[in-house]
């Protein structure tokens, strides 16, 4: 049982090389089956006791795999605005930062202390929530338009929650 979660978890991957180039049509089969990966996994890891530092590193990187190339072929289709996507990526930005600086200031450390968080885990439950929308509510506009602008904030939210926890993790090390 110690490697299903890991397996769950990159076929996460192969769901996002196969997304760009699926039908419209299926787009919302492996969106729901990505989102549903997501949860399943760490489900699995933690029920099953089968949790790992690789695991847990798999399950973010191919997270966030999926999700920048789920909300760029959604761009690509005119789904989502070009000034839209800074705001969707913000979490994914700020997060890819802070391994910058734990990779310039040599802190290996700093990867076994980069857990979830609460706030990111929201982003992902939002960018999921607003792709499943996007797909399957064509009216009123508004509705779309609102699942967007709450999947952004909650993005912009957990990306300066992840900043400020290296913020002060950064700042702990300097004492």
């Amino acid at each position: 049982m110690g490697q299903v979660p890991n397996a769950i978890s990159l076929a996460r991957l192969g769901l996002a090389v196969l997304l760009p180039f699926a039908p419209e049509a299926y787009w919302i089969w492996i969106v729901v089956a990505a989102g549903a990966s997501d949860w399943l996994d760490g489900w699995i890891a933690r029920r099953f006791s089968a949790t790992s530092k690789l695991g847990g590193l798999l399950d973010g990187l191919t997270d966030k795999v999926f999700i920048v190339t789920a909300l760029l072929t959604f761009w690509a289709h005119g789904m989502l605005t070009t000034w839209q996507l800074p705001l969707l990526f913000f979490r994914d930005i700020s997060v890819a930062a802070g391994v910058l600086v734990s990779v310039v200031r040599r802190d290996r450390d700093a990867f076994e202390h980069m857990d979830s968080r609460l706030f990111g885990k929201l982003a992902t439950a939002g960018i999921f929530l607003m792709m499943v929308v996007l797909l399957q509510v064509s009216d009123p506009p508004a509705i779309r338009r609102a699942c967007v602008a709450l999947a952004a904030l909650l993005s912009v939210a957990a990306g300066l929650d992840y900043a400020r926890a290296r913020f002060h993790r950064v700042l702990g090390r300097m004492d």
